[in-house]
Parts: structure tokens; C-alpha cells; sequence
């Protein structure tokens, strides 16, 4: 990655501080004599130091204007507090820190910000030029970037000093480089700013907008001044106007990364609201892959139903998915109809208080519907609805789990520190584990879970206990994992664990092996549920979030903004319902990204074409079809199929959009446009492996590029290229070389003799296979792997890209409006690259708008206005009015609540009216207030 300078000055050659110890001051005079010779010249404190300067205070200054802190390893510097004071005050200031070893230390010793990285040894033993010239290459590595930090930490210590006076502030082209080198740096933890220089720079962005609107302000006297200079003015404004916009959309950018990084629940939902806004006042690359990266995990706006008045702590499905039953913190039980989306009963216990936790389970024949109450698993015959049976422990129950079979039920005990198993239907104990039955088992049973497969049950306390249950024997312990939630893996090989203290997520198998963790709780994670598939886990966690992970790469795929204490899959894996703490049920789609359409296949999607006017879009799929699609409805529909016979590898069409070629293992097909007639007869190659094509710019001919293995057992490759008349098909040239993989598609032959039939670089050549190309406005370029969409300047990935699968193959339509990618996961997707077609996809994944707090913090230059503008405002926009109203503020309260009606008009507000009530109740309660006599 090519770091961009700040070059308003020049900078001198890269500056060296030795801090060493005493004792080792003839290693690093021969040092310095060293760097001397290579031009370097080193802060050594016997040459630098004026008898009158504060000792430290010239060695920090010192630290803070070189580039680079060199340390002298021996075991009297590891050890000298001097020498620490010094280590302290670099790592402070993100310093490039190269440990150099004169003498060997104890690494016990070493100060962990040295100890992390790679040492150069120059002791006696060792060779003193070869560490000289090594120390000099770690000098020169990413000197560009270091230069720029130690440069931008000099300026910002300035600045600081100074009171912050804008005086001292970047402007200009120094401040772009400056926003781009924090860009940069956030993407690479080796390069990590100090706290001190961003706040220097984003100081340095807010001075220049101030100062741009002093200078639109001017602008404006001077067109009323002189007419003559009306044209003159105009354009400055719009000038002044654009550099505003773009400033405020970096600023609110480079907010919305901030608040990203915070992984607490509505810290997510926040940054894409900033990161829309940044896209509203003006486009940038940055903001684009912000607000990407935000929606690529925040998922679709979720259904609620209002369900109960308490929180919400416990969901199961029937087996057939019809039925949806909740429980709240009071007991409560409300069975739901599903597919009908309509209440079915509400099933009453005895009132219990305040439950902290609670537990529901229905039989696999769906006869049965068993519910915790306190000290007893009532168990719900589900034809009536009537309670049947009451197994009671005695003690607090937190978890039920029907066997896979039916046969059996499993109840854990908080208290009571017991699993009990009952015999399903006659509610017979068979046995009971816990402290009654093992002396190991100090713990309160929270959780129990069957495996899917029948053969295990699996129980967490404060461990993670198994038992096998054909025989009821316990199989596997696990200690010291403070678990909290379980859940079995749909092959039930592995069973999720989520942790107590500290938002800890693992898998664990049978035997107890874990695997790594699912990084991204910070506290509890309360309730998780499998996929029926296995791929995806749900996580919900008193962080404020419920996530879907990949089970496989631990990547976190949607992050859901809402406090859950229970969660679980549909039956049909594709939505998540979540329990809510405001007695809400949710339902999420997982459905990731903002895909504006879907297009599903019977077999997975190889390849992908735009026609050059972009109203034609073409899909190759594994199973021999070619899929034509018209883009100009805006459905993307499709008009016509071909059999190929055979896997396509490549579709194109010709410069003039007069052809389409389909490659596949067997044939080369030309169709002619329109119509979609196959020309025949096909472009004929034997049995050789097309490598590449390419049409002539005038579209009149066309030229394939194959390969074979050379024959009579010889070793390497022909390849062939092939010149072909479009209009008849006939092969008008060929010319074959022996192990050459890359011949321009100009080098061709007729009747034997090789001669330049066009510009290679003009023709259009389609290379078979992952292709990375850009898009026609030069800002993005796609890479067929893990990071499908990249800007083309830097190329950081943008995330945009969501597919199920491998992106097989992926194409920009011409205009650079749209990425379509094809997928192994048989569809085809149409990704929004424009502000105006990204927009209306992200509001669809927003839930609120900004708050009056959030907006006077990040935006505040102008009225409060609804981000998202079918969603209401937000409540703490009215609640400032009255709290305005409160202090007696009528004015600035009625101003608040005509903004409000002007957003929202269905509000029931007169805003006047309004204002003074409230400020004339404020005034009797505080008058009221004064005559109560004093205690």
C-alpha cells in the first residue's frame, strides 16, 4: 500500500533516537560511527543536551521528532527506569521501535512493547556490519508513512501546546494527505495514529469547513455588490458549497468508522445512519465502503408483533414449524400460529414474580408443550390446552428439552443443582444428576439440551457436563468455562457454548476439544440456536445484540441492534425470531447485503456478461444452460435460454453488440442479436482448451486462443490461435507455437506466413476463467475470491458482496451502475454502486432515525431532519422541545415542535399551544415547590 506524504516541506533525512544504558556506551558510539557512515544521523543524549534543558523533558522532545527509537538490549538497560521512561513515551506516541542486542538479556525481562518484535543481534558473536546494514533496511521500510507520523505527531504536539489555536491547524493539501494517511493507517494495525493526531486532524477538517463558509459568505456579498461578477460569484458559491458537502462527508465518515468500531448494539445501526447521511452530502469512495460495510452485517427491518408486557426469556418452535410459543419473565405463555401470524392461546400459570429465566420445549409429535413455572415443568396437552401434569423439583427450574425420539424429558434444576430425565407420557422420574448424585457437581444447572441425533444429552452449570443416553452414564466434564447457554450442532457432533462474564462464544466437541472462539459479545450471551443446515449460529447477548455467525470461519454475517434474551431459528432457516426485552417478538430475514435482485438458477452460476449497451445480461450455469436476461424494465427478466450441452465457462459479446459467444469444454456457439439464432456452422478447435477470445474492433471477426498437450509423449503445450470471419464462421488464419502461454491475439497466420492482422490492444479480449476488471468510471474493480468489489485507487475491499457461495465469475454493466456477480450457490446478484439505487436499499435495513443528541454531536449545522424518511422521528427530538418548555424556553419549544409537524405531519401536536402549557405546568410545579416548608 503507497502511503501518500505530506510534502508542503521538505522533510530531512529520517531521524534516529538510541536509548541505551550507561554501561554500553562504546557499543553505541561505534554505532552511531556506523550510521554515520550510511548518512544517518542518530539523538545520542552525550551530544544533544544543553547544560540548561530539563533532562527528560530534552529526551522526550528528542523521541518525539525522530522516526525511528532504536534500543540497545543488554541486562542493564531492561533494567535502568530511565531507559523504561523513555520505552514508555514512544510506545505513547506509536513510534517505530527497532530492539538491537549488544549483550544477551533475560527475555523474561525485555518490556512486552520490545519483546513482540523482531530483534537484530549485533553482539560480540555476532557480525557488526551485517546488523548495521539490517537496522539501516528497517530504517527504510514504510519510510514514507513513518516520515508522515512523526512529521503530523510534530505539528499536533504544536498545536496542543498552543491551546489548540486554529492557527496551528493542517489546510489545504496538506489536510487531504493528512485524512488519507488516517484512512490508511485504520486499516493496518501496524500503523496505528495516536489519539493526539486524530484529534488534530479531525480539528484540522472542522477549521476548514468554518473556513469554507467564511468564504461562501463572501462570495455572496460580492454578487450583490457588482453584477459584473455575478457569474464569477455563482460559481465560487457552487465551488465553496461542493467543498463543503465533501468536507462535512468525510467528517461524518470518518464518525461513522469511529462509532463502528464499538460493538455494543445500537453502535452499528448508528454508523450506517452517519455513513448514509455522509453519502447525502456527497459521494466519496470512503463513504461508500463505510456505509457498505455497515449494511453488509446489519440486517433487513425486522417484523415485531407485540407479544407480551414483560421481557421476553424463552421461544421454541413446533417440529412442523406451525406453532411459536413465548414465555415471559411472569410465566406467561403465548402459543402463536406461525404461518397465520395470529394468537392461538395464552396459557396462564400460577403468578410467579419476576422470573430471571425460564424454559420451553414442545414434544416432536407435537402432542405436548412443556413450560417452567418457578419449581415445576407444566406440562400442556396441546389439542385442549389444558395443563396435564406438574413435575415438580422443589426448586427453580431454568430449562426443559424433549428427547429427538419423544420418549424422554429432560428438566434442569438452578437451585436444586439437578437434571432429572422423565419418561414422556406417564411423567415417570428415571433418574436425576447433580449434588444429590455427584460430589464434583457444585454448580446450578441453567441449560439442557438432547442431542439431534438422540444419543447424548448435554447440561451446563458451572461446567459443561454430558451424559450418553441409552445407558444415562455421564460420558465428558468440562471445568472453568463459566458457561451460561448451550446448544447442540445439527449433526450433533459439537455443541455452542456461550459464556457468563464476558460475551465468551465457543464450540466444543464431544471430547471437549474447543475449537476457536466466535469473537464480537462483550457480556452475557444469554440464548443460541443453530440453522437446521449447520451452517449459521445465533448468538443473543446482554451487550445489546443478537448476531448470525458461519460456523465454519467464525465470521460474524449479521449483527441484529436489539436486546434479546432468547433466540432461535425458523424450521425453514431463513429468518430468526428473537424474544425481546420490551415483550417484543422479532423476526429478521438473514437475507445479507443490498442486493436490488435475486436471479436463482437450477445449478450454480459460471459465468456472467453484460452487453456493451448494458440492456442484455447473460448468466452460463454448470448445467449447460445459458440464461438471457433484459435489464431495461428494471426486473431484470428473462427473454430467452439456450442449451449449450455442456458447463459454460465464458459468455461475451462483440465490441459492436451484434454478437454472443458461449464457451464451453465442447463447443464455441455464436449467436447473432437479436433474435438469438445459433450462427452455424460453430467455430471449430478440435479438442483443445479455450484459453481466451477476442473480437476484432470493428466486430467482423473474431480470434480463439486453445491449448493442448504436445503429442508424441513430448512435454509442454501447443497453442493454437485461431483467426475466424464472423459473418461466415470460415477460419481465415491460425498459428501454433510450441510452450508459449501467452500469444497476442494479433500474431496470426494465412497460408503459412505470419503477418499483423490488427492491434492486439485494441481488440476486445475475454480471458476465460476469474477475470479482474474496472469499472467504466474508474472507480472500482472486482477480484473473484474473498473480497469480491475493491475502489480502484487503493483497492480496499468494499464488503459489499453477500452470496451464500463462491462468487464464481462477476461483471461491472457498462455504466459502472451495477456489480453482477454469479455465485456456486446457483443466483445471480445485482449490486447498487450509485448513491441514488444504494440509498433506498439502506433504508430498508435502518430501524430509527438519529436522536437529537446524535445529531447536534455529528451534524449540527443544520435542522434536525429524518435520515430515513419513511421511519418516524425520533422521540428525543420532541422530548428537547419539552424539556425547552420545561426551563420556560416557549420560543425555542415552539420552533422544536413546528420542525416536528414539518417531518412528521401526522403528529397530534399545536405547537404554540403546546409550548406554553407545558412551560406554565413547569412554572406551578416549581412555584408549588418553594412553599413546601424546608425538611
Amino acid at each position: 500500500m503507497k502511503t501518500v506524504a505530506l510534502e508542503t516541506e521538505a522533510l530531512p533525512p529520517p531521524g534516529v533516537f538510541i536509548s541505551y544504558s550507561r554501561k554500553d556506551q562504546e557499543f553505541v558510539r561505534r554505532l552511531d560511527a556506523a550510521l554515520k557512515e550510511h548518512g544517518r544521523e542518530a539523538w545520542v543524549d552525550w551530544e544533544a543536551i544543553r547544560p540548561t534543558e530539563e533532562f527528560m523533558q530534552a529526551i522526550y522532545g528528542a523521541i518525539e521528532q525522530t522516526d525511528t527509537f532504536v534500543f540497545v538490549l543488554t541486562p542493564d538497560s531492561v533494567t535502568s527506569q530511565v531507559c523504561g521512561r523513555e520505552i514508555a513515551h514512544a510506545v505513547a506516541h506509536n513510534k517505530r521501535m527497532v530492539p538491537i542486542v549488544a549483550r544477551d538479556v533475560n527475555a523474561a525481562d525485555v518490556p512486552e512493547a520490545l519483546a513482540k518484535l523482531n530483534w537484530i543481534f549485533c553482539r560480540e558473536s555476532d557480525e557488526f556490519e551485517k546488523a548495521t546494514d539490517t537496522l539501516i533496511v528497517a530504517f527504510d521500510t514504510d519510510l514514507d508513512w513513518v516520515r508522515a507520523h512523526t512529521r503530523l505527531l510534530t505539528r499536533a504536539l504544536e498545536w496542543d501546546i498552543k491551546g489548540t489555536n486554529n492557527s496551528f491547524v493542517l489546510r489545504g493539501d496538506d489536510l487531504r494527505a493528512a485524512e488519507q494517511w488516517l484512512a490508511e493507517a485504520g486499516a493496518d494495525k501496524e500503523r496505528q495514529p495516536t489519539a493526539l493526531q486524530t484529534r488534530y486532524i479531525i480539528a484540522s477538517r472542522k477549521a476548514e469547513t468554518r473556513r469554507q463558509r467564511v468564504i461562501r459568505s463572501w462570495v455572496s456579498v460580492a454578487a450583490v455588490i457588482a453584477l459584473v461578477l455575478a457569474g464569477i460569484a455563482f460559481y465560487l458559491r457552487n465551488v465553496a458549497e461542493e467543498r463543503r458537502r465533501v468536507a462535512q462527508a468525510r467528517q461524518l465518515e470518518a464518525d461513522a468508522r469511529v462509532v463502528a468500531a464499538d460493538s455494543s448494539g445500537e453502535s452499528l445501526q448508528k454508523s450506517a445512519l452517519l455513513a448514509v447521511e455522509s453519502l447525502q452530502s456527497a459521494w466519496t469512495v470512503d463513504g461508500y465502503i463505510t456505509c457498505a460495510r455497515a449494511l453488509s452485517i446489519l440486517p433487513l427491518r425486522p417484523k415485531l408483533r407485540l407479544a407480551h408486557n414483560r421481557e421476553v426469556l424463552a421461544l421454541a418452535f413446533s417440529v412442523d414449524g406451525r406453532l411459536l410459543s413465548s414465555q415471559d419473565a411472569t410465566g406467561n405463555v403465548i402459543v402463536w400460529d406461525y404461518v397465520a401470524n395470529k394468537e392461538v392461546t395464552h396459557l396462564m400459570p400460577k403468578a410467579m414474580g419476576q422470573m430471571q429465566y425460564a424454559g420451553l420445549a414442545f414434544s416432536p409429535d407435537g402432542r405436548w408443550l412443556v413450560s417452567t413455572s418457578g419449581d415445576v415443568a407444566l406440562v400442556w396437552e396441546t389439542d385442549t390446552w389444558q395443563m396435564k401434569k406438574g413435575l415438580r423439583d422443589g426448586k427453580m427450574l431454568w430449562s426443559v428439552a424433549f428427547s429427538p425420539a419423544g420418549d424422554l424429558l429432560a428438566t434442569a434444576s438452578y437451585d436444586s443443582r439437578q437434571v432429572k430425565v422423565y419418561r414422556t407420557g406417564s411423567w415417570d422420574e428415571l433418574t436425576a444428576w447433580g449434588a444429590q448424585t455427584e460430589k464434583e457437581t457444585d454448580g446450578h444447572f441453567r441449560a439442557v439440551h438432547f442431542s439431534p441425533n438422540g444419543e447424548w444429552l448435554a447440561a451446563i452449570g458451572t461446567s459443561l457436563t454430558t451424559w450418553e443416553t441409552g445407558t444415562l452414564q455421564k460420558v465428558n466434564r468440562i471445568d472453568k468455562i463459566q458457561p451460561w447457554s448451550l446448544a447442540f450442532s445439527p449433526d450433533s457432533q459439537a455443541l455452542a457454548v456461550g459464556g457468563e462474564m464476558n460475551g465468551s462464544l465457543c464450540l466444543y466437541k464431544l471430547d471437549g476439544t474447543p475449537s476457536d472462539p466466535f469473537a464480537g459479545h462483550s457480556a452475557k450471551v444469554s440464548d443460541l440456536s443453530f440453522q437446521q443446515s449447520g451452517r449459521y449460529l445465533a448468538s443473543a447477548s446482554l451487550d445489546g445484540t443478537v448476531r448470525m455467525w458461519d460456523v465454519e470461519s467464525k465470521r460474524e454475517l449479521l449483527r441484529l441492534p436489539q436486546k434479546a434474551a432468547a433466540v432461535i431459528f425458523t424450521p425453514a432457516g431463513k429468518s430468526i425470531v428473537t424474544g425481546n426485552s420490551d415483550g417484543t417478538l422479532g423476526e429478521w430475514s438473514i437475507a445479507r447485503g443490498t442486493a436490488v435482485k435475486t436471479l436463482r438458477y437450477d445449478s450454480a452460476v459460471t459465468a456472467v456478461a453484460s452487453s456493451p449497451d448494458g440492456h442484455i445480461l447473460v448468466i452460463g450455469n454448470a448445467n449447460g444452460w445459458m440464461h438471457i436476461h433484459n435489464t431495461d424494465a428494471g426486473n431484470w427478466s428473462e427473454i430467452a435460454a439456450k442449451n449449450l450441452g455442456a458447463e459454460a465457462s465464458t459468455v461475451g459479446f462483440s465490441t459492436d453488440g451484434h454478437w454472443l459467444i458461449a464457451i464451453t469444454s465442447k463447443s464455441a456457439q455464436l449467436y447473432s442479436i437479436p433474435g438469438w439464432v445459433e450462427a452455424s456452422p460453430e467455430l471449430g478447435f478440435g479438442k483443445d482448451k479455450v484459453e481466451a477470445v477476442s473480437f476484432s474492433p470493428d466486430g467482423k471477426s473474431i480470434a480463439l486462443r486453445t491449448s493442448r498437450r504436445a503429442p508424441g509423449g513430448l512435454r509442454g503445450t501447443l497453442t493454437t490461435t485461431r483467426l475466424f470471419e464472423l459473418a461466415t464462421r470460415r477460419k481465415v488464419g491460425w498459428v501454433t507455437h510450441a510452450d508459449v502461454l501467452d500469444v497476442p491475439a494479433r500474431e496470426l497466420t494465412s497460408g503459412g506466413d505470419l503477418k499483423l492482422v490488427g492491434d492486439s490492444a485494441s481488440w476486445a479480449v475475454m480471458r476465460l476463467g476469474r477475470r479482474t476488471m474496472k469499472s467504466s468510471d474508474g472507480r472500482w474493480m472486482t477480484f473473484i475470491g474473498s473480497s469480491v468489489l475493491a475502489d480502484a485507487k487503493l483497492q480496499r475491499p468494499a464488503d459489499i458482496v453477500q452470496h451464500e457461495g463462491e462468487v464464481i465469475d462477476a461483471t461491472f454493466t457498462p455504466n459502472g451502475r451495477w456489480l453482477i456477480t454469479g455465485s456456486n450457490d446457483q443466483s445471480v446478484r445485482i449490486w447498487p454502486l450509485w448513491t441514488e439505487d444504494l440509498l433506498p436499499e439502506a433504508m430498508l435495513h435502518l430501524q430509527r432515525n438519529l436522536t437529537y443528541e446524535e445529531w447536534q454531536e455529528f451534524i449540527d449545522d443544520r435542522p434536525y431532519a429524518k435520515t430515513c424518511p419513511d421511519l418516524p422521528i425520533h422521540p428525543s427530538f420532541v422530548e428537547e422541545g419539552r424539556r425547552l418548555a420545561g426551563e420556560g424556553d416557549v420560543k425555542g419549544a415552539t420552533a422544536i415542535f413546528r420542525r416536528a409537524l414539518e417531518l412528521q405531519p401526522d403528529l397530534k401536536l399545536d405547537p404554540k399551544a403546546e409550548a406554553k402549557q407545558l412551560a406554565e405546568n413547569a412554572r406551578r410545579t416549581n412555584a408549588a415547590n418553594k412553599l413546601q416548608p424546608e425538611p
